[in-house]
């Protein structure tokens, strides 16, 4: 996915810097940067909806494989199963599915999914385009590429890890009562700022993903300077 996501994004950009090139400049350096840092984050976010889209039947897949193991987990306990359908791999699981329940099956939940990439690759571009001037007279730049990435990441976890974990705390409430708003008042009034960021530090050590990806598309562009 972040292949696909790259590389869709530097196609937006590209898209967006033509038609920048016919836009009348401005003599406030201030709206230019503002206009870069919007342009590569609506790329950005443009990208990580389409990656999504394209490989969710994947993610459904892989859903039911991982949903397949612990039934099949349990069975071996003693436990009945459900008669739920037995998938061989990947690439049977989407058969079987587009077969039973047709391509909206294989696309079940993608709704919910979409905002929340295109929110968080907004995120991760805007802050990845905010720090490029703290890296730019860098030697090293394979190190400068890599905390480019772990800093926008950073970003990401930082401002997505409260919703995140509130989200969750409301998903898990069976009664379906609780709300998104009293959940996170509730977090805020009992646990301080703190108890929103549960769980972060793990968060924080995987934005190195983002910071090798960042190196290694670096690495096969050579022209990635200039194009990032």
């Amino acid at each position: 996915r972040s292949a696909v996501r790259c590389g869709l994004c530097r196609c937006a950009k590209r898209r967006w810097r033509a038609s920048g090139q016919t836009a009348p400049q401005t003599s406030w350096p201030a709206m230019s940067r503002t206009r870069e840092m919007l342009g590569e984050a609506t790329a950005g976010g443009a990208a990580g909806v389409l990656a999504v889209a394209s490989t969710y039947p994947l993610m459904v897949a892989k859903t039911r494989l991982q949903a397949q193991r612990r039934r099949d987990t349990a069975g071996s306990d003693g436990h009945a199963g459900d008669g739920a359908a037995h998938y061989k791999n990947a690439l049977d699981c989407v058969l079987q599915v587009a077969r039973s329940e047709g391509v909206r099956g294989l696309f079940k939940g993608l709704s919910s999914s979409l905002p929340k990439a295109f929110v968080t690759n907004f995120i991760f571009y805007f802050a990845y385009t905010l720090v490029k001037p703290l890296f730019k007279g860098w030697k090293n730049k394979l190190l400068a590429h890599m905390l480019q990435g772990v800093a926008a990441g950073s970003c990401v976890q930082i401002i997505m890890s409260p919703i995140e974990m509130v989200n969750t705390r409301v998903i898990a409430d069976k009664t379906g009562k609780t709300r998104f708003a009293q959940t996170f008042m509730d977090v805020l009034r009992t646990k301080g700022c703190s108890g929103l960021y549960q769980g972060l530090l793990p968060q924080l050590v995987l934005t190195l993903n983002p910071g090798i990806t960042n190196v290694v598309r670096h690495l096969i562009t050579p022209s990635g300077d200039q194009a990032s």
